[in-house]
């Protein structure tokens, strides 16, 4: 459900430069594959690269093609903060979180403007985030070519 947030609200953004539907968009998935809550995670890589495989195979986001990268917390603080970090570093359009350790990691794409989505807690008590994605002119910032301007479609 989180990738399919992710790629709905990046495709309501129109390319306007022919030129930037080439440039692939870089979504990143980081989830605990290994640590203690590697089993209770186990699928979250499988949907996550299957919702990407499948937008892909409709021409992707504007004709962006999506490249997935799944990236494993460790279930632990510290490895959080050093998988988002990698994930910022590849030039990650969007982040999705489906991790029990990212509350300790939420402050470096909210600092980078990378949007972030999908279901984590966001304290040590486990209380949850609501879904969280930035802005349209932070994301129509990050993909050239794109512009903050179009609306989304009506419910």
């Amino acid at each position: 459900m989180a990738i399919a947030m992710v790629l709905g609200v990046l495709a309501t953004f129109g390319t306007t430069d022919a030129g930037a539907a080439s440039a692939p968009i870089t979504i990143v998935l980081i989830t605990s594959r290994t640590g203690v809550a590697a089993a209770e995670y186990s699928t979250a890589p499988a949907g996550f690269l299957a919702r990407v495989a499948l937008q892909n195979a409709s021409g992707g986001i504007d004709g962006h093609k999506i490249i997935p990268l799944v990236i494993d917390d460790q279930t632990s603080l510290s490895s959080v903060a050093t998988a988002t970090q990698d994930a910022i570093s590849k030039k990650a359009l969007g982040i999705v979180a489906v991790s029990p350790v990212f509350f300790g990691a939420a402050k470096f794409p909210q600092e980078a403007g990378v949007p972030v989505t999908g279901s984590f807690p966001t304290a040590r008590n486990g209380a949850s985030s609501p879904i969280r994605i930035c802005s349209r002119q932070t994301t129509a910032a990050l993909i050239p070519g794109t512009s903050p301007t179009r609306e989304p479609p009506s419910s």
